[in-house]
């Protein structure tokens, strides 16, 4: 490797005196016979590094080979090996020992799954960051007699558009995964938090009403790659 290096460091030494020697010539306007001899010559060590690297790299692809051959008749050995130890009976000595290991590591698996969903479902409550609560506004409706108008009877606009879908639609929108980093990250672990906030978002008409509930009643920094997430993921559930 010192090797390789010292030629490469050479060679490009070589290239950079020749690079000098040829705009040396350009910046005169006439280029004297001296510049021939030392361009050849500089040329001619430039062949020879490059040469030496050349041998350089089949040495060492020649060892990697013969390291290579070397494994693999390793390899095959072990593999006779394999096959006499199957006759005598090791074989089921070491499948019984793996066999016990994989046990052991199902085990742990399952006692960590359980761990995990006993912490998920243990995670505190708090109704600090619910929100406040507020009522639903209704226009006032004027009679008959202030406006001179007869009412005439027809269907609502509620009645021509589909009800919305039922609390807490949007957060179905969101996976697992993402509702996890959410609740940590933009609720404080509250799911009794994040749910309200959801269940407030998904009255709104449109996407629109509801960032700027969300820019209006939260701290939030909206710069903040998990809330630009949590945005996307709510504009996504309206979509």
């Amino acid at each position: 490797m010192e090797k390789k290096k010292e030629y490469i460091d050479n060679l490009l030494s070589t290239i950079k005196s020749l690079e000098k020697t040829v705009i040396a010539a350009k910046d005169e306007g006439a280029i004297p016979f001296s510049f021939f001899r030392e361009a050849f010559d500089k040329t001619e060590t430039i062949m020879r590094l490059l040469h030496e690297l050349e041998s350089l790299q089949i040495d060492e692809m020649r060892a990697q080979m013969e390291k290579l051959i070397l494994f693999l008749s390793e390899a095959e050995n072990n593999k006779k090996t394999i096959e006499k130890a199957a006759e005598t009976g090791m074989i089921r000595e070491i499948s019984a020992e793996r066999s016990k290991a994989v046990q052991e590591e199902e085990v742990e698996k399952h006692e960590e799954e359980a761990e995990v969903e006993s912490m998920q479902q243990e995670l505190p409550h708090s109704t600090y960051s619910e929100g406040p609560m507020f009522t639903e506004y209704k226009w006032p409706e004027k009679k008959e007699s202030e406006t001179g108008i007869k009412k005439k009877e027809t269907p609502s606009l509620n009645d021509a558009i589909p009800a919305k879908p039922a609390v807490l639609d949007l957060i179905k929108s969101i996976s697992l995964n993402d509702r996890f980093l959410f609740q940590r990250e933009l609720f404080n672990n509250d799911r009794g938090a994040m749910n309200a906030m959801m269940e407030m978002l998904n009255s709104f008409e449109n996407y629109g009403e509801a960032e700027a509930y969300l820019r209006k009643h939260t701290s939030w920094n909206f710069e903040d790659q998990t809330v630009m997430d949590f945005l996307y993921a709510i504009r996504k559930g309206f979509e």
